[in-house]
């Protein structure tokens, strides 16, 4: 209580500000995109390079983005976790998986659960077919770096369940 006048405010102001510039590092990584360097990030995001340095030094910490060679970031294996505890909490996986066994056992081929988020398909489960091919490692769903890009999002439009068998 002894602080001065609107000390408060100012400092919930600067950690709203803070959340937007860590959010605006994040969101500047597009499909496709495997790294980004800090200068790229700097454009994207209408930031100063030093700021970009600086907070993607926090993220790197705190371990949502990875630094690889020559300083190029990468977003983590640690946000596709988060990602999915979303995925988790809604309840969506759980409900439908009932129904993708199903049509996985009626057509003995892999059944995908996907949904249309604006243009583009983001994969939530996928149930192999009794006479799907084995996969040898490192190949799709070989490796947590691969389960990441299967994670990564393709073509489509507006948000609603999407069933796709293959």
């Amino acid at each position: 209580m002894g602080g001065r006048p609107g000390a408060e405010s100012g400092a919930a102001e600067t950690s709203g500000a803070t959340a937007a510039r860590l959010a605006a590092v994040l969101t500047a990584f597009r499909p496709g995109e495997e790294t980004l360097g800090i200068s790229e990030l700097a454009r994207r995001t209408g930031m100063p390079k030093s700021s970009t340095h600086r907070l993607v030094g926090h993220l790197v910490d705190q371990g949502l983005l990875d630094a690889g060679e020559r300083g190029r970031l990468r977003l983590s294996l640690r946000l596709f976790e988060i990602g999915q505890l979303a995925v988790q909490q809604r309840g969506l996986v759980d409900a439908a998986r009932p129904h993708l066994a199903d049509l996985r056992e009626a057509t003995r081929n892999t059944a995908h659960l996907a949904v249309l988020d604006g243009d583009e398909v983001v994969y939530l489960d996928i149930l192999r077919g009794p006479d799907a091919p084995t996969l040898r490692p490192g190949s799709a769903g070989g490796s947590p770096r691969t389960r990441r890009r299967w994670a990564r999002r393709s073509s489509r439009s507006p948000r609603r369940p999407l069933w796709t068998v293959y």
